[in-house]
């Protein structure tokens, strides 16, 4: 049997840079406050929701960054699936907002073991410039450059 202890009386799972698409882009049309629930992708089949409470500010605004401290809402179900410089979409129902990148694993269930590869902290970092950051709704996932490739096509 799983216990699942409410959000309020654990530390968070993860620390991420949490960036949201600007408007026009497709994302939010205004800005997020601390205490912003959102839905996550943390494996390609499983979207949870999740609270986030920024460091630092009470605001982000669409086309901005914050570091996120992140509580999911059942950890337990998906175990050993996060490490430094993993991306996951933020979503607002089906619409994808925004992309975090976890900066920081917290909780133990959470953090992906070591594979021999080095640690799971060491390897490959999926850190963008969230500038060009957009999402390629077609293949489900954050994508770089695409501002460029659309503006490109005539038919866009």
């Amino acid at each position: 049997m799983v216990t699942v202890v409410p959000i309020s009386q654990r530390p968070p799972d993860v620390e991420a840079l949490v960036a949201f698409l600007p408007t026009a882009a497709g994302g939010r049309k205004g800005p997020a406050r601390t205490g912003h629930r959102a839905d996550h992708l943390v494996q390609d089949d499983y979207l949870t929701a999740g609270h986030q409470e920024y460091v630092d500010r009470e605001w982000v605004a669409p086309g901005e960054a914050a570091t996120a401290r992140i509580w999911f809402l059942t950890p337990e179900v998906y175990p050993e699936t996060m490490w430094e410089g993993k991306a996951i979409s933020v979503q607002e129902g089906s619409r994808v907002v925004g992309l975090a990148i976890v900066t920081k694993v917290i909780n133990p269930i959470l953090a992906r073991p070591s594979d021999g590869l080095g640690s799971a902290t060491s390897r490959p970092s999926s850190k963008a410039a969230f500038g060009s950051l957009t999402y390629d709704h077609r293949h489900h996932r954050p994508r770089q450059g695409f501002d460029q490739e659309r503006s490109a096509r005539s038919h866009w």
